[in-house]
């Protein structure tokens, strides 16, 4: 999307300018929570894991 707004330089005023920023903004930012999430789990969980052990952690 980015790189068919920067060739191809549709007018601000148009739908498919506007349809392609929001789908960058809205990919980006899913993108961020996602790996903000899993290193949160990863820190939470961190702490329950043991090297070497049999026991499973849900």
């Amino acid at each position: 999307m980015l790189l068919y707004n920067m060739t191809h330089k549709p007018p601000t005023s148009s739908i498919t300018y506007w349809l392609n920023v929001s789908i960058i903004v809205v990919f980006s930012g899913t993108g961020i929570v996602g790996a903000f999430s899993s290193i949160r789990k990863l820190a939470l969980d961190a702490n329950k894991f043991q090297l070497f052990s049999s026991d499973v952690v849900d």
